[in-house]
């Protein structure tokens, strides 16, 4: 079995709108619908020359029949059945808001409806007799930009004579629509991969076309049903966030003052860098009995050969010094008492003379 991906394509009936420079038939005033219709993309048709919008398929099996109903002038206008080739199979005079059946030909393939006001044709409206059983396995969930597996399973109904030209898988929605074709060779299971690039809620279908062409296009055999598929945002590259994260921590370390170095057991470094304000790191020496050096833990005693001074004796006693003067430091003392001798004598001696 042919599995070859031919690609995006805009399809009559099935996805976008058919490229023709024939400007749109205006349809405001009239309506053209048929009963138990499957959704399509909106899109622009070509058809005998003319170009319509259309936004529905009928369906329906060989021999059946459908239920019309149309909207169009009172004075009266015409409901016709018409083949690819625009042969008409029947038609009817109807007015005003109208209702009517049409029985289906057992031939399979694609059929038009028209509405015709004064010989003119004012809409048309798609039908397909159903040549084939057509279904479409699709996954709920998908993610933005990834492939998603799909099978579509084919199998030629009895009488049909008229063989696959290709399979479809259309995925879409009011503003998008993506087609993957597949060449096929009869019936059969059909698998390929549909990759949507925007995140939404968008509808799967798959459609079987044959042989014979309308304008240009690929006559419609079979369609599936309809399957609902939630496409999500794709996850947003993390990687930068890492980054900046990484540098963010390193930034910090280096603002607290050398992280790192704390962290290697020079803490006390990193203070005495902040005290002195000059940058450069000095170990930290623990001040003795008399010296600078900064504040000293309160309540802390060591035996004699320690290196912290309890904090009572940081600061001498001015009492005790006063009390317990030593040689040198002032006129009390021996030293004292030789001197005011000294002195009684030489005045002694002025007074003799």
């Amino acid at each position: 079995m042919k599995r070859l991906l031919v690609g995006v394509t805009l399809c009559l009936l099935a996805v976008g709108a058919a490229a023709t420079a024939s400007p749109v038939v205006a349809q405001d005033d009239y309506s053209l619908t048929v009963e138990n219709s499957l959704d399509v993309p909106t899109q622009n048709v070509e058809y005998g020359g003319d170009t319509y919008e259309i936004s529905s398929i009928g369906v329906v099996d060989p021999g059946g029949t459908v239920q019309v109903s149309a909207s169009g002038p009172s004075d009266g206008y015409e409901i016709a059945l018409l083949t690819g080739d625009e042969d008409v199979a029947d038609s009817r005079q109807v007015s005003g808001d109208a209702s009517t059946t049409f029985s289906m030909s057992s031939r399979t393939g694609t059929y038009f409806l028209a509405l015709n006001v004064d010989g003119e044709r004012e809409r048309i409206q798609p039908v397909v007799v159903e040549g084939y059983d057509v279904s479409l396995s699709i996954p709920e969930n998908a993610t933005e930009g990834e492939p998603v597996d799909a099978t579509v399973d084919v199998e030629r109904r009895d009488g049909t004579r008229k063989d696959v030209e290709s399979v479809e898988v259309v995925l879409w929605n009011d503003d998008y629509n993506r087609t993957v074709t597949i060449d096929g060779d009869g019936e059969g299971q059909y698998n390929t991969t549909v990759t949507v690039d925007e995140p939404g809620n968008f509808t799967a279908h798959a459609t079987v076309r044959g042989e014979q062409t309308i304008d240009g296009e690929n006559e419609l055999l079979a369609l599936s049903d309809r399957h609902e598929v939630n496409v999500s945002a794709a996850p947003e590259d993390d990687s930068d966030d890492d980054t900046d994260g990484g540098d963010s921590g390193a930034s910090a370390g280096e603002t607290d003052g050398n992280a790192t170095e704390t962290a290697d057991g020079n803490a006390t470094a990193t203070a005495t860098e902040a005290a002195d304000g000059d940058g450069t790191a000095t170990p930290t020496e623990t001040p003795t009995e008399g010296e600078g050096g900064g504040a000293e833990p309160e309540d802390t005693e060591t035996d004699d050969g320690g290196v912290v001074t309890p904090a009572d004796t940081t600061e001498p006693d001015e009492s005790a010094a006063e009390e317990t003067p030593t040689a040198g430091d002032g006129p009390v003392g021996l030293p004292g008492m030789l001197s005011a001798l000294a002195a009684a004598l030489a005045a002694l001696r002025l007074r003799r003379h």
